[in-house]
């Protein structure tokens, strides 16, 4: 690689660390951000009618991101799960040297899709791990999968300790729910064998009325921020996607924001155009990665007005690291 492709890389490569704070929801970029326009495009396809864009959320403020820091073009798209060839169509005619594929109805056709365009680069994002996608090895493709059932132990464990009445409750209804709160319960379970509590999980969804004259004072917001409704006997909610504490669509309840598991593949997004840019791009089973709590893929926003007691935070990396240990 010649001497000065090399320099440009690293520079592009080092203003990671430095996008990494915008991607976790700040909107300020540093002054120097190298935002002379380059000869790239990034792009998005996500999901249409989908209950759950946290994902496609993800994927395109990364993108924004990128193109602010880094210069490239930028183009949305929506179609429906049985379209998937025909946006990639789309997208391939737009110039988009980069896809990336958000959307589960997506994954069954992705490997196909990928092979059918050699000359355009993807990553598929998805709420678990895809093998199949990784087995296919293709060279223009990655999976970055997110073990929401992961995500949902950890939202449990720390609801659990949140929790004054033991009781916690998802927040809404989604597609992502019912892993989300499969994993809540044992998060909960956990917290509750150790602390000798008893705490229920409930699946009632958003402001439901009922006659019970005790309501859950935790509740767990994944996969609802276009639908979120809040409850006042709620007094703290667990998000998931980005930091939902600096995303507008919960200021109403910005100060009830305990944490926010946060899905780092925005960074992994970045990342790939910077290598993109250079010709860099790693595909197959190399590039390929599901995020969890262990590699640092996931983890928690920034504590704010409710804190989380730093004891608890170390239980939770080892009731974690024992979910792990059963998927090897």
């Amino acid at each position: 690689m010649p001497e000065n492709s090399s320099r440009r890389k690293a520079s592009l490569i080092a203003w990671i660390s430095v996008a990494t704070f915008a991607l976790a929801g700040c909107a300020e970029l540093p002054n120097a951000a190298p935002i002379s326009q380059v000869d790239y495009r990034g792009c998005v396809l996500s999901q249409s009618a989908s209950t759950d864009a946290t994902l496609a959320d993800v994927s395109q403020y990364s993108l924004n991101q990128a193109a602010v820091t880094y210069g490239i073009q930028r183009t949305d798209l929506e179609v429906p799960a049985t379209k998937l060839t025909t946006g990639v169509k789309k997208l391939s005619k737009a110039g988009c040297n980069l896809v990336v594929v958000a959307g589960s109805g997506f994954g069954p056709g992705m490997a196909g899709v990928a092979y059918a365009n050699p000359t355009v680069n993807f990553i598929y994002v998805s709420e678990k791990a895809e093998p199949k996608i990784s087995a296919a090895n293709l060279d223009n493709l990655v999976s970055y999968g997110v073990d929401l059932y992961e995500v949902g132990i950890i939202s449990g464990y720390l609801a659990a300790d949140l929790s004054k009445l033991h009781y916690v409750s998802l927040g809404c209804g989604s597609e992502i729910g019912e892993t989300l709160l499969s994993g809540a319960k044992l998060g909960v379970s956990r917290f509750d064998a150790e602390n000798e509590v008893t705490t229920k999980v409930d699946a009632r969804v958003g402001s439901l009325v009922t006659s019970e004259t005790e309501l859950p004072d935790v509740q767990l917001i994944g996969g609802c921020a276009n639908i979120f409704a809040a409850t006042d006997s709620v007094s703290a909610y667990i998000g998931y996607g980005r930091d939902n504490y600096l995303d507008s669509r919960f200021e109403s309840v910005k100060s009830k924001i305990a944490t926010t598991v946060v899905p780092q593949l925005g960074t992994k997004i970045m990342e790939v155009v910077a290598s993109d840019l250079e010709g860099d791009f790693i595909g197959g089973n190399l590039g390929s990665v599901t995020a969890t709590y262990g590699n640092g893929l996931l983890a928690l926003s920034p504590e704010r007005e409710i804190g989380i007691n730093a004891q608890t935070l170390t239980k939770l990396q080892t009731v974690v690291a024992d979910y792990e240990a059963t998927l090897k």
